[in-house]
């Protein structure tokens, strides 16, 4: 009888564990779910303002862009300070992004390498991973590129439109979520999906 009843208590005691376990993993997922929405715009909104310093000011995105100087530095702080605006007051990591992405700027100012056209769009979310006041955010873009192809002796021109994967870690802070790292990838056949299209177009050297 006394088994019993040890049997019963230690039945009842699982149940009521199990039953606790689900509700607050429920609950959990309920919470994580409603905080997506305001993820997701900032994902969107970084992705773009990436993408767009990813290019000279579009009057310049022709074979001799002739930016000058001034108005390339110009177009680089506003970049710098709108990248930073994604991080953190003392998270100093976006000084990586914006560093590689002033290099690539300036190195745009020659014929050969010049970037035509990058455009990203979120063609859908495919995971997010919560881990307590940071998720981690994997998501497939349609990228389309005209540009250098970087792998190229030549500098040849691509034209590619594939879908790449892109990954972006963000941690709420003070209500607010801002990104902590990013990996945004240009199309290429090393870091594309499915089918898409790559047309390479060779410069043509001018004589004279």
């Amino acid at each position: 009888m006394k088994a019993r009843k040890k049997f019963n208590r230690g039945v009842i005691l699982t149940v009521l564990t199990l039953l606790c376990v689900s509700i607050y993993l429920i609950g959990l997922d309920i919470t994580q779910n409603a905080e997506k929405p305001a993820i997701q715009k900032v994902v969107e909104s970084y992705i773009n303002t990436y993408v767009n310093y990813s290019m000279l000011p579009e009057s310049y995105r022709i074979a001799t862009p002739n930016i000058p100087q001034g108005e390339l530095d110009s177009y680089t702080a506003n970049m710098e300070n709108d990248i930073k605006n994604y991080f953190s007051a003392n998270d100093d990591s976006y000084k990586f992004i914006t560093n590689t992405l002033k290099n690539d700027l300036q190195s745009q100012t020659t014929e050969t390498t010049v970037v035509y056209s990058y455009q990203k769009t979120i063609s859908k979310y495919t995971k997010f991973k919560f881990d307590k006041s940071t998720v981690t955010v994997t998501l497939e873009t349609n990228s389309g590129y005209d540009g250098p192809d970087t792998n190229s002796p030549n500098s040849e021109r691509l034209i590619l439109n594939k879908v790449t994967t892109d990954t972006i870690v963000l941690k709420k802070i003070s209500d607010e979520w801002k990104v902590v790292y990013s990996n945004i990838n240009k199309p290429s056949q090393g870091n594309s999906l499915g089918g898409g299209m790559k047309v390479a177009v060779k410069r043509e050297i001018k004589n004279g």
